[in-house]
Parts: C-alpha cells; sequence; structure tokens
C-alpha cells in the first residue's frame, strides 16, 4: 500500500514540476516575442517547444495520477470469516469480519452455547458466497 502511496505522491509532484516549468517557458517565449517585433528569435521558439513540451508532460502526469486514484479507492471485497462449534449437536454458527492471522480450521475459543470449541469453518467474500 505504501508503494502505491508514493507513486500517487511523486506522479502528483511531476504534474506540478512540469506545470510550473511550462509556465516560465510560455510566459518567457511571450515576452521575447512580444519585444521582437520584427523577428522571430530562435530562442523564444526553443521556449515555446519546451514550454508545450512541459505541458503534455503534466498533462500526461495528471492523466495517471488520476488513474492510480482510481485503482486506489476502488472497493476492496469484504472478506468474512466463517466460525462453527466443534459438536454437530449444537449447530451454532458465527460470522465476522477477517482478522489477520485467521486461517480454516484455526481454534477460536469456548463456544457460548453449550462450552465446545469453535474453529474458523470457511473464509471468503461476500461475492462468492454461493447461496443455496
Amino acid at each position: 500500500m505504501e508503494k502505491s502511496s508514493s507513486k500517487v505522491n511523486i506522479l502528483m509532484i511531476l504534474s506540478a514540476i512540469f506545470s510550473v516549468f511550462s509556465l516560465i517557458f510560455l510566459f518567457v517565449a511571450i515576452i521575447n516575442i512580444r519585444f521582437d517585433y520584427n523577428e522571430l528569435d530562435i530562442f523564444s521558439l526553443d521556449f515555446l517547444i519546451a514550454g508545450i513540451i512541459c505541458m503534455f508532460l503534466s498533462i500526461y502526469f495528471s492523466y495517471k495520477y488520476k488513474q492510480l486514484l482510481r485503482l486506489r479507492f476502488l472497493k476492496m471485497p469484504q472478506i468474512v470469516t466463517s466460525i462453527k462449534c466443534v459438536n454437530k449437536i449444537c449447530n451454532y454458527k458465527e460470522e465476522r469480519l477477517f482478522q489477520e492471522g485467521d486461517y480454516i480450521f484455526k481454534g477460536i475459543g469456548k463456544c457460548p452455547k453449550c462450552n465446545g470449541d469453535l474453529f474458523i469453518n470457511a473464509i471468503y467474500t461476500l461475492d462468492s458466497k454461493i447461496k443455496k
């Protein structure tokens, strides 16, 4: 998750830097063209091209930044842990959100109904649960 966050920050910074450079280059090009009415100065053309390139790079990095943000905020599937009592007569079942360290057949504790042992029966996402 931190790698994605650092990529997002780097893209945002690059986009801002290229935006500033594009504004500076375009401003310098306009100033040079404005003061040299009679002939087009080669430096003003260079600044104009550099400003346009920086503008396109800024737009590109902004687009990539937006894509990464969209991926970052996609809804993650909800993972559920199903807990069941060992005693088949008891028939106690419980579902809770997945916690780190959960695995199938892991002992959880004592059953509140019959005082038998509880274990993790299944781990699944809410989308993948088959209703019978």
